[in-house]
């Protein structure tokens, strides 16, 4: 096995609070992003190959998300006093996770590793990014339009049209000529048949126009297990918007972006444990925003509504009951940014306004617990 240079060892006292608790965060952020960052930069120059160590980089982001979620990686959640003692120990299994990860992770990539342990140490953190319950800085966006974004912003339907009906033949009957593919006479009939039909129209046979209509792309088998295992993570205890968020996959969070207009992260910024952290932080801030809020929820449609007053009277919906009532979203598949919402409740899964996990065993919607009562007003007044 791998012998990774190790992480410092760390002392632990399970009373730390204040500055000392708010302290270890930060150390322990700056170690495990410099580390990602590692990762990413080696990738990124095709050095090391991540596929090898996608399930260690799963419960390496579930594990960093404990730790990040407290600065401005991810929301910069403050820590009550109150909260001190168990953030402390959460803090403590989350920080063991991530060394034993750390040393999986290098065993997995093999000779590779050695790459990313030379850029470890010379990673470059912004030390602003390391602060404790201030939330996300102020950040500025490239004002030029990429050709990614203009697409991005194009209606997914732009892109997914019927195929022609004209395909290119399998094979060519014939010999070269010239450097040329000369029809042998297998192919010369239905070439000419190809041509009359194409030049109809020079002699006032001109052919109805072909109307494409827009499909969705299909989902695919592995997208079916992709999301069936996304969706059956347990439902956090506390039910609010930051735990529902930490649940969902990268694909979904980028999706929820789109929906909500929000700016796009590069790509460098998905390809290790922060990702979803960096994702979800403007979602969190943009939905806690009351004005923000409002906008998201006059711009929902009555079915919308009227799933989303149900979740709030309610509470936790079987996900059966809720889909046979309101229609199924599995036409959604896992990978939401290549097709449009298939249902009502797809909306608001993609507004981040309800989620899909599992409670005693049985599949749920749910809606954020923090966010509850300023959608009851918005509904109200709608």
């Amino acid at each position: 096995m791998h012998s990774p240079t190790p992480w410092p060892q760390l002392s632990w006292d399970a009373a730390a609070t204040g500055a000392a608790l708010e302290g270890r965060i930060r150390e322990i952020a700056r170690l495990a992003r410099r580390f990602e960052a590692a990762l990413e930069q080696a990738a990124e120059q095709e050095l090391a190959d991540l596929s090898r160590i996608d399930e260690a980089l799963t419960a390496w982001d579930r594990a960093a998300a404990e730790v990040f979620v407290h600065t401005a990686f991810g929301e910069g959640k403050p820590i009550a006093p109150a909260e001190a003692p168990a953030r402390a120990k959460a803090l403590k299994k989350a920080w063991d996770e991530l060394c034993r990860l750390r040393a999986q992770m290098l065993d997995g990539l093999g000779e590779a590793a050695e790459g990313v342990l030379e850029r470890e140490p010379n990673v470059a953190i912004d030390e602003a990014m390391l602060a404790v319950g201030q939330g996300m800085p102020e950040q500025e966006y490239d004002s030029e339009e990429s050709e990614s974004a203009f697409f991005q912003d194009q209606p997914a339907e732009n892109f997914r049209h019927l195929p022609e009906d004209d395909e290119p033949p399998e094979h060519i009957d014939g010999e070269i000529e010239d450097g040329q593919a000369f029809l042998g006479d297998d192919d010369m009939e239905s070439a000419e048949a190809s041509a009359k039909k194409n030049f109809d129209h020079l002699s006032g046979a001109k052919p109805a126009p072909k109307v494409e209509a827009p499909v969705a792309s299909p989902v695919r088998p592995e997208e079916v297990r992709q999301r069936q295992a996304a969706q059956a993570k347990p439902y956090p205890g506390t039910g609010n918007l930051s735990a529902l968020l930490a649940l969902l996959p990268v694909e979904w969070i980028v999706a929820i972006h789109q929906r909500l207009k929000l700016p796009a992260a590069g790509d460098e910024e998905l390809s290790a444990g922060s990702r979803s952290a960096l994702l979800r932080g403007p979602v969190h801030a943009f939905l806690k925003n009351p004005a923000k809020l409002a906008e998201v929820v006059a711009a929902l449609g009555d079915k919308e509504k009227e799933i989303l007053s149900a979740l709030l009277r309610l509470g936790a919906l079987n996900y059966s009951k809720a889909t046979a009532k309101w229609g199924l979203d599995d036409a959604d598949g896992y990978c939401w940014s290549e097709r449009p919402p298939a249902g009502p409740l797809s909306v608001l899964r993609r507004t981040g306004l309800a989620f899909v996990c599992t409670q005693s065993g049985q599949p749920v919607v749910a809606a954020p617990t923090d966010l509850v009562d300023e959608l009851r007003k918005l509904l109200g007044k709608a």
